[in-house]
């Protein structure tokens, strides 16, 4: 695929393009002119000359291939879509079964269209079909949260019939709180434009180039509404002046995306906004930040020093990196590719169509995946920094323990990590949005005293890297494996094998010393660095008070503002003992 008309999109307002150009020759964004076809093992074979890399390339076509838009997917439940156009604009449910009235296509079979027709109605389901891998986006944002990839088909709970939960997307899925925007009624089409779906006519290398809208779009700032804020919010690359509002020939107005492009279902009424469901056809009132501000009627008064007080958390951190509070976290990912076996190729059967039928021909080739992981979790995001310089939450993307089995069966390579083209280890976090929005954020402990958020990994605090060795991890280190079986048999098998390549923890980031263990895919990517780790970290703040327990000082204290038996009292405590400090520090009365 080529691009022979340059950088220019060839759609968008010229405020779009002239951003869009702006981005470019600043580097913050990235388009080639040439995108070529991923390598089959065989012609990655010639390319390399190495058959582990040319099996990574044949993964890709074997796995990753298989959600291109121009593929109609696997035959199984949940995976039911069409190819091109209407893998998005024509429904299917997840069990592939046709309800229209159209004779011709049989009601008693999967693999069918829910109805014989093309809408613009799409629901977050739809989505679903492609987005529950990788980042996961589709199955977060509805609330789904996936705990057995390899399943014993015993899932619970039960359903009303008693029988075991069906699988999804060949996957167990368990029940997590939804999206904020899913929760009020909104689908996935009522945010993404279409330049976020369908591009601008560019080639960007990620999909992070070409999405277009951020929060503020739509709430604003404490300080402004939306139509104050310049184009390029939120990003390195800004235009002068406020984006304004886009007018049409009835007066309407419409608010514009962070990079000039008019919101069609999102209109300015006054000092309101509306958004309009492309879906529902429903009307939500927009909540803007600057209103709340405004009138003083923040929810809690976390959200008003957070936001209001403390503005550095909206210069520095994106808003979901406190309003995600959580975020699908795959940690090891294993990958055997096994060329005894044949596996589909999607790319090969994408471009291969029955004559009669229009469908795909699935076409196999040899050499195959089997991919399992370490273990699932949702809770405490790790953070790190985007590609905008910003505050993110990051997940495992992906953490690849490799192993190759060779056409004689021969395991070439067991457990292999690779390296980056710079001698790097090519074990990965990645920045997420993670579409896991709630309307309660993260606590300020939650980040501020936990390690792993921080990207130390689970437990590694301050105080374990006094007790034991500073660059180890707490509880896991990959390196050490587990034998659990008598010591000194001769017959005895290592229950978890050993990955020597990696003696940290699948959560660890970083070390407490600042050494980076874990690639990153951009380049502007990275974790948080010792100035922004020791502004964040306030791990054992409480013992500096609590250190004088059961001492004069600490009576005195309870004399004067009494015991703090209670959350809320605590709080009330700190607040009169912080304004007597002021008083004393500006020389007012002495208490």
């Amino acid at each position: 695929m080529d691009d022979p008309d340059g950088p220019v999109p060839i759609v968008g307002s010229s405020t779009y393009k002239k951003w869009i150009a702006k981005a470019l020759k600043k580097g913050y964004i990235k388009n080639v002119e040439l995108a070529k076809e991923i390598p089959s093992f065989e012609k990655g074979l010639d390319i390399w000359n190495n058959p582990h890399k040319a099996a990574l390339s044949d993964m890709y076509r074997k796995q990753c291939a298989r959600c291109h838009i121009w593929e109609e997917g696997r035959r199984e439940r949940g995976d039911f879509r069409a190819g091109g156009c209407s893998a998005c604009h024509v429904l299917y449910t997840n069990d592939g079964y046709y309800e229209g009235n159209d004779p011709t296509i049989r009601q008693d079979e999967p693999g069918h269209m829910m109805k014989h027709e093309i809408t613009i109605k799409i629901p977050a389901t739809q989505c679903t079909h492609c987005h529950t891998r990788g980042k996961r986006i589709g199955t977060t944002f509805v609330g789904a949260f996936e705990y057995d990839y390899k399943t014993d088909n015993l899932a619970v709970p039960f359903n009303e019939k008693g029988e075991h939960q069906e699988l999804l997307f060949t996957k167990d899925y368990i029940k997590v709180r939804e999206d904020a925007h899913f929760e009020k009624g909104m689908e996935c089409v009522d945010c993404h434009t279409s330049i976020d779906v369908h591009g601008d006519g560019n080639i960007y290398p990620s999909t992070l180039y070409q999405v277009e809208i951020q929060c503020a779009d739509c709430h604003g700032t404490p300080e402004k509404y939306p139509w104050e804020l310049p184009v390029g919010y939120g990003t390195p690359v800004t235009l002068e002046g406020e984006r304004g509002i886009y007018k049409d020939e009835l007066g309407i107005e419409y608010l514009l995306t962070s990079r000039g492009n008019a919101r069609a279902n999102l209109k300015k009424q006054g000092k309101e906004v509306i958004l309009t469901s492309f879906f529902s056809g429903k009307d939500h009132e927009v909540p803007l930040l600057k209103e709340k501000k405004l009138m003083g009627n923040w929810k809690t008064k976390q959200g008003e020093v957070s936001m209001a007080t403390i503005n550095q958390h909206l210069d520095k951190l994106e808003c979901y990196a406190c309003h995600s509070t959580w975020a699908p976290q795959c940690f090891g990912c294993h990958i055997k590719y096994d060329r005894r076996k044949i596996g589909t190729d999607w790319i090969t059967t994408a471009l291969r169509h029955d004559p009669y039928s229009g469908k795909q021909t699935i076409t196999k080739t040899p050499g195959d995946i089997y991919e399992n992981r370490g273990f699932m979790r949702w809770e405490e995001p790790i953070l790190g920094i985007n590609i905008k310089g910003k505050v993110t939450p990051v997940i495992p993307g992906c953490q690849v323990v490799f192993t190759y089995v060779d056409e004689n069966g021969k395991v070439d390579v067991v457990n292999k990590i690779f390296k980056t083209s710079d001698g790097f280890s090519a074990i990965t976090m990645a920045p997420v949005t993670p579409h896991a929005v709630t309307i309660p954020a993260r606590t300020c402990e939650d980040c501020h005293t936990n390690p792993k958020a921080i990207g130390y990994g689970t437990a590694v605090s301050r105080s374990q890297a006094k007790l034991d060795k500073e660059e180890e991890p707490m509880f896991m280190n990959n390196a050490e494996g587990y034998y659990g079986d008598i010591p000194g048999s001769k017959r005895a098998k290592w229950q978890v094998p050993k990955i020597l390549e990696f003696p940290y923890a699948w959560d660890q980031l970083l070390t407490r010393s600042g050494k980076q263990v874990q690639n990153m895919p951009h380049q502007e990517d990275r974790p948080l660095n010792k100035k922004e780790r020791d502004l964040m970290e306030r791990e054992g703040l409480c013992i500096a008070c609590h250190q004088y327990y059961g001492e004069k000082e600490w009576e005195n204290i309870i004399k004067t503002y009494g015991k703090a038996d209670t959350p809320e009292k605590h709080d009330e405590i700190m607040e009169k003992a912080m304004k007597a400090l002021f008083e004393k520090a500006k020389g007012g009365t002495k208490r």
